[in-house]
């Protein structure tokens, strides 16, 4: 198992899971519009396609480092590939719809990004 595996802390990710009811709409596969305190659908849309001061550098920064992890573990240039796509979409979701640091990472930042991904992707 990997160091990073044994120190996160997949309890509160457990912790945070629920069943899902049978109208939820990951199960029934239905587009639903997503609702937000502050914002609209749309506006939330608009903030996704909204670029942040150095987030080209913030990026590319990550995946540079994320490309280096993957070839010292000798990953397939697929899953390199795989796994740098996710950690591209998650960075910019955090950096565009969340305006957050991706210098730490919470939970709910996790939580959000599946909640995105299910629901309006």
């Amino acid at each position: 198992m990997p160091l990073w595996a044994t120190n996160f802390d997949w309890e509160a990710i457990a912790d945070r899971a629920r069943i899902l009811k049978d109208d939820h709409p990951s199960r029934l596969r239905d587009a639903i519009s997503v609702s937000h305190p502050r914002f609209t659908g749309d506006e939330l849309r608009a903030r996704d396609r909204t670029t942040i001061p150095k987030e080209k550098e913030t990026v590319a920064g990550l995946l540079e480092k994320a490309r280096w992890l993957s070839r010292v573990r000798k990953h397939k240039a697929a899953t390199e590939k795989t796994y740098l796509s996710w950690i591209r979409r998650f960075t910019y979701f955090r950096l565009r719809r969340l305006r957050e640091s991706v210098t730490t990472l919470r939970p709910d930042s996790i939580d959000a990004y599946l909640d995105y991904v299910a629901l309006e992707q």
